[in-house]
């Protein structure tokens, strides 16, 4: 019999999709893992007619994401650190990961459950989640990473809204993937210099975090930014990290 994968689930928007520079990945990380599948479809733009969204074709080994024209190299996200600190902190396992991130994206539309409006980035996680599960047998989802509000933060009235939209999207997921009981790991948003709104949106989260034992916060106040609003390589490594730290523990992970 085949060994259970648990499989993470890696959604948001660009802070997910990842501007990490994988030339900058220090020796230890550069190499693929060979054990960790990882299955992907990542975007960093709007217009998804001219730049189709990047896709793994099915399941490969955890590695960077080939260039885009919007990042001029190889890329990644937190998923490079966190399949590695998965590995170390829960051993005698297989891990998976499933990453679906989309750059702009709100959740008030664009990630809201059954919207009409938007990109429909919702409907579009389920189907690639669905299609990585169905060749994955005997695998069940042990989390969702969740790094996204920075598209909200600037519209206070998307800002304000923020923590109902995120708590139906929580419910939606878990009754949709039959896991009353997914553990939830969010990212709460830097006070990026680009966001006109990030503590409306901060607040939120940390609440939704406070009401559901279930749901777990990494910080990213310290970490480093590449422009206004993108976290760069060294804080793309440590941002992985912190997401394993918060599902371990529970709480609030940040920096030692």
């Amino acid at each position: 019999m085949q060994p259970e994968s648990r499989v993470y689930l890696l959604a948001g928007q660009s802070n997910m999709a990842g501007r990490g520079n994988a030339a900058e990945l220090p020796p230890e990380l550069r190499s693929p893992l060979a054990d960790i599948p990882f299955f992907y479809e990542t975007d960093f733009g709007r217009d998804r007619t001219t730049t189709p969204p990047s896709r793994s074709d099915g399941w490969t080994t955890l590695r960077p994401q080939p260039r885009r024209p919007s990042v001029p190299a190889d890329h990644f996200g937190p998923e490079i650190s966190f399949g590695r600190r998965i590995r170390e902190i829960e051993t005698g396992v297989h891990h998976a990961i499933i990453k679906v991130a989309y750059g702009g994206t709100d959740l008030v539309r664009d990630w809201c459950p059954g919207s009409r409006d938007g990109l429909g980035c919702y409907a579009r996680m389920m189907e690639t989640a669905n299609e990585a599960l169905q060749s994955l047998p005997s695998s069940h989802m042990a989390a969702l990473v969740w790094m996204q509000g920075e598209a909200d933060a600037m519209d206070e009235a998307k800002a304000d809204a923020y923590e109902d939209n995120l708590l139906r999207f929580i419910e939606k997921l878990r009754g949709d993937l039959t896991a009353p009981d997914l553990r939830v790991i969010v990212g709460r948003i830097h006070l990026a210099p680009a966001l006109r709104f990030p503590e409306r949106v901060r607040q939120a989260q940390t609440r939704v975090a406070e009401a559901d034992p279930l749901v777990s916060l990494a910080d990213t106040d310290d970490l480093t930014l590449s422009d206004q609003i993108h976290f760069d390589t060294a804080s793309q490594i440590e941002l992985g990290r912190r997401f394993v730290d918060a599902r371990a523990h529970g709480g609030t992970s940040d920096s030692p």
